[in-house]
């Protein structure tokens, strides 16, 4: 495991790992808070520490698992960077485009990272009218090979 220590308290756990399996991310906050830690799913499916003043967002690509655990509200995406069909952003950004336009993987990343902070599902997320003045995005360089975001609220 690797820890990246961020202002406010924030942490970001990762490790590589040769299959994402469950319990990854139990394993990362187990050794990093050195104790015993249980993972549940809030309603919308995002994960929760219990018993933990902590929040936590959880993002996995390839073979990279990530974890950010802060005393705030966070989200975190990751992605292998690959070439995504040019004709796939038109649809996209139907869908999420008054959100936040999305041109590549970077923006997809952000636009993850921004739901879960939210703690919306991706799928009804472009539904929701979001104001992205409220929130900041930080680019994360864990690897060239993966675009990586946390996002705060200001």
């Amino acid at each position: 495991m690797k820890v990246i220590s961020l202002p406010n308290d924030t942490h970001l756990l990762y490790a590589y790992v040769d299959e994402i399996k469950k319990g990854v991310a139990e394993d990362l906050t187990d050794s990093f808070f050195g104790k015993k830690t249980i993972i549940e799913k809030g309603k919308n499916g995002e994960p929760i520490i219990k018993d933990s003043e902590y929040y936590i967002s959880i993002s996995h690509s390839r073979h990279l698992v990530i974890c950010a655990v802060s005393l705030n509200p966070i989200g975190i995406d990751i992605e292998w960077k690959r070439e995504i069909n040019e004709k796939c952003y038109p649809f996209i950004n139907s869908l999420y485009g008054h959100i936040m336009p999305v041109h590549n993987v970077d923006d997809w990343v952000k636009l993850e990272a921004l739901v879960k902070l939210l703690k919306l599902k991706l799928i009804n997320a472009y539904q929701s009218e979001i104001d992205i003045s409220s929130v900041y995005f930080e680019d994360i360089n864990i690897d060239d090979e993966y675009a990586c975001v946390v996002c705060n609220k200001k």
